[in-house]
Formats: C-alpha cells, sequence, structure tokens
C-alpha cells in the first residue's frame, strides 16, 4: 500500500502542544510501519491554517493523488487536513475519484459506509466551528488592543519603523510621505506620483498607485491607529484611535489631502487618463459600444467594451496602428473644408494654441511652487494655500477645455487664410506636441464619433 503522510501546523501554540511536524512525522511513520505501508512522501505544510485548501503540499498532495501515485492519505488528525465541512466533502469526493483512502492515526473513520461519513462529517463541523471561535477571539482581542491605542498589526508603514510595541520615524522614508502629499495637493494624480517615486531611491518600493492611494487615506500618518479597515466581514467596525506613536503629516494638510481625494473620487473614474485619447468618442461599428483601452503585454489597443460581456466578438485594434489612421482622416476633413472656403476654426485654432497652453502650464507650476515655499515659511496659512490651489487647479481644466474649444475669429480676408496644406500640417504638428491628456480633450471637443472595426475608420466632427 503506498502511503502519503500529510502534516500542518499553523502557530507555535500547536508545536507547543505536541503537534509539532517532526512529532507528527514521527508517529506516522511508526503506524505506516505498523500497518506494512509503504511510505510515498512526506507532504507538510508549515505556517498555513486550515480554513481553506490554498496550501502548497496539499495541492501538490492532490496532483499526486491524480497521477494515480498514493493509495492511502495518513493524517495525525482529521482537523490536519481541513477544519472546513466544504472542504472536507470536496477532499473526500476528490479521493474517491481516484480510489484513495483516508486514515487519521488518532481516530477511526469509515469513509464507505453512512454512518462513518455521518461521523466524520461531525468531526469536521466541530473542527470548523473551533476554527471560527478562536478567530472570533482574536479578533475581539485585537480590537480592544487598538482601543487602548496598541498598536495591532506586525509590520510598520512606509515611513516608520517598528520599535518594540510602538513606531518610529523612518526620516528618509517620512519626507517621501510628506512630498507625495504635498504633491497630490498641488495636483499630482496617483500615476503621476507613481513614475516620480520610481524615480527616487527610498520610494520605489511602494510605486503602485493602489498603495500610493492607501498611503494617502491612512490615518496612521497623524498619529493615529486604525483597525478593521481592511476586514471583508460587513460586521466589522472600523476602530479609528489615538496611538502612541509621532505623527508625520500635520492636521490641516491630512483634511486637504482628504478633502481632495473626495473631490476626484466623484469625477469619471477615467477622467484623468490620456493614454487611449480617443475612448469617449470611439465606437464598435458591429454592436455600437463604446470602445476602451486595454494595455496587452507588447502593445496598447481599443476592444469594444461589450468584449467581457460576451456579446460582441469585434477584434481588437492596435493603437499604433488605428490613430495615425484617425490623424490623416483629421487632416483630409481640414483640406477638404478649407477647399469649401469653410475652414473649420476650432482644429486650427486648438493646434495653434499648443505652445501657449503649455506655457500657461508652466506659470501654473510655478505659481504652485511658490505657494508651497510660502506656506512652508509661514507666509500664508492653509486656508489660503487651498483656495489659491483650487483656483490653479480650475485654470489648468480651463486649459484642458475650454481654451482648446475656443473659437477664433474667422479672418475677413481670403487671402490671409492658411493653405489646406498649412492647416493639414499644423494639425499633425500640434497633436504631436500636446499632452497626452490634452490630446484626449482635444478629440472630445472636436470629434462627435467615430466609428470603427478591424478593417474600416469613419469620423464624424462635431458641428462648430
Amino acid at each position: 500500500m503506498r502511503a502519503a503522510i500529510y502534516i500542518r501546523v499553523s502557530t507555535q501554540e500547536q508545536a507547543s502542544e505536541g503537534f509539532s511536524l517532526p512529532a507528527q512525522t514521527q508517529k506516522l511513520r511508526a503506524y505506516c510501519e505498523s500497518q506494512d505501508w509503504r511510505v510515498v512522501d512526506v507532504y507538510a505544510d508549515e505556517g498555513f491554517s486550515a480554513k481553506d485548501t490554498e496550501r502548497p503540499s496539499l495541492q501538490r498532495l492532490m496532483q499526486d493523488i491524480s497521477n494515480r501515485q498514493i493509495d492511502v492519505v495518513l493524517v495525525y488528525k482529521l482537523d490536519r487536513l481541513t477544519r472546513s465541512v466544504s472542504d472536507l466533502y470536496e477532499l473526500l469526493r476528490w479521493f474517491d475519484k481516484y480510489d484513495v483512502g483516508f486514515k487519521s492515526a488518532t481516530e477511526v473513520f469509515d469513509t464507505t459506509t453512512a454512518i462513518g461519513r455521518l461521523f466524520i462529517t461531525m468531526v469536521a463541523a466541530m473542527a470548523q466551528w473551533e476554527r471560527e471561535t478562536i478567530g472570533e477571539r482574536v479578533s475581539v482581542g485585537m480590537a480592544q488592543k487598538a482601543l487602548e491605542g496598541k498598536r495591532v498589526t506586525a509590520s510598520a508603514p512606509f515611513g516608520y519603523i517598528k520599535r518594540d510595541d510602538t513606531l518610529v520615524v523612518h526620516e528618509a522614508e517620512a519626507e517621501i510621505v510628506r512630498e507625495v502629499f504635498r504633491k497630490y495637493i498641488s495636483g499630482h494624480g496617483l500615476h503621476r506620483l507613481q513614475k516620480w517615486l520610481q524615480s527616487t531611491d527610498v520610494g520605489g518600493r511602494i510605486a503602485d498607485p493602489h498603495t500610493i492611494a492607501y498611503m494617502l487615506e491612512n490615518p496612521v500618518y497623524i498619529g493615529k491607529l486604525r483597525w478593521g479597515f481592511r476586514s471583508s466581514k460587513s460586521h466589522q467596525e472600523v476602530i479609528i484611535t489615538d496611538g502612541d506613536h509621532p505623527p508625520i503629516i500635520d492636521d490641516e494638510t491630512w483634511q486637504l489631502a482628504q478633502a481632495t481625494r473626495g473631490r476626484r473620487r466623484r469625477a469619471s473614474p477615467r477622467a484623468g487618463t490620456g493614454l487611449f485619447p480617443f475612448t469617449g468618442v470611439l465606437y464598435c461599428s458591429q454592436c455600437g459600444g463604446k470602445m476602451v483601452g486595454y494595455h496587452g503585454r507588447k502593445y496598447r489597443y481599443y476592444r469594444c467594451g461589450n468584449h467581457r460581456l460576451n456579446t460582441c466578438r469585434a477584434k481588437m485594434v492596435r493603437c499604433d496602428v488605428m490613430e495615425p489612421v484617425i490623424i490623416g482622416l483629421l487632416d483630409e476633413m481640414s483640406r477638404e473644408s478649407l477647399t469649401r472656403g469653410t475652414p473649420p476654426a476650432s482644429i486650427a485654432n486648438a493646434c495653434t494654441k499648443n505652445r501657449d497652453v503649455d506655457r500657461a502650464r508652466s506659470l501654473l507650476e510655478a505659481r504652485k511652487r511658490r505657494l508651497w515655499d510660502a506656506y512652508e515659511r509661514a507666509t500664508i496659512t492653509l486656508q489660503e494655500l487651498s483656495q489659491r490651489l483650487q483656483r490653479i487647479e480650475q485654470a489648468e481644466c480651463k486649459l484642458d477645455v475650454d481654451e482648446l474649444n475656443a473659437p477664433e475669429e474667422e479672418p475677413s480676408d481670403q487671402a490671409s487664410r492658411p493653405s489646406a496644406a498649412e492647416a493639414a500640417g499644423r494639425f499633425k504638428v500640434g497633436w504631436e506636441l500636446l499632452q497626452p491628456l490634452q490630446r484626449k480633450e482635444l478629440a472630445r471637443a472636436l470629434i462627435e464619433r467615430i466609428d470603427v472595426d478591424h478593417k474600416h475608420i469613419q469620423v464624424e466632427l462635431k458641428q462648430m
């Protein structure tokens, strides 16, 4: 009989009570010798809970069973294998499928009879109840510890190091945290912050949009402790209390950052992205659904938004193939309009003004830097800083939309109008000079819709 020994420990307490891996292995090998079983392998999971089957050695055991290398699975106790009734049923079904027996060295089970299956199910239910009871007790203890202002989690957040049971400021990382908050309030988005963090020596390991967002909302940086925030249980109370560690961010900066987070959440989820300039005006010719941006391993694509619903089978279109075609069509449309004597002033105006827009953006960025310098020198209050930054943010929005879309007066003299070749060239050069987000705003300002499939593209301009 080919036997597989499965052993597991999850806590130091279990090891101290005699359930250590060596102790289990010794007893189970002796049991196999008494039964004249040949041990194929020992499958050991150390530091894994039995709440599910996502354990490396257990997965390897199941794979070997499917390869028909095992005749019987031996454990010290049933709870070493699982503490979930549903997982027990799945494992027993898996064993039956490949004619593999199951045996506990300290319990009597016979899965070939109805009473035996009932008994093993009852034991598994008790094990699951025990695990959930322990979990509830641990959760209550952790919550009480958080209410007392004591740190619960084992690791220290970025900006701190753990010393005994408290947090101490890591000054190099703390300066990165302060700069993240400053830049975010000044108008940097999560992806711009990601690029900046990747360029620093210290902040590279947190250069991820989700990590940055979590940092901006973590009250640990104002001297607070939070418990229960990441719990998947709906009844878990989120506890925020005063901690005994020094803050990195002052309360006023924190409140300003939270107000900025709330304001940006109310915007469209993709309002800030410019990597796919034609999203919002691009439609699938086959089903009429909107096309959305998609990052492949090597290229960027546009694909129908109904693709995920399996209601459209239109092929994806590479951005680097389709976007130049759209620009070419816009060139042709501007040339035809000029030939008819009705030049699209909005296109010419938007492209000729891009350098002015860039210059205005540089001035606004310089103003923001001067405002932060003034705030750090305490020559202006935080309220004044917030108000002025909001006005700058509004001005930047106008640069993105209003100035690009503002019509220009048509010249009264026909001879002063630009030629078709000049207008087309001006549009093409202007598009190349624009920033990604500006390109997207320009596309939304000029184009009513673009219908596209894998072979055909049709552009419809807005009526100006």
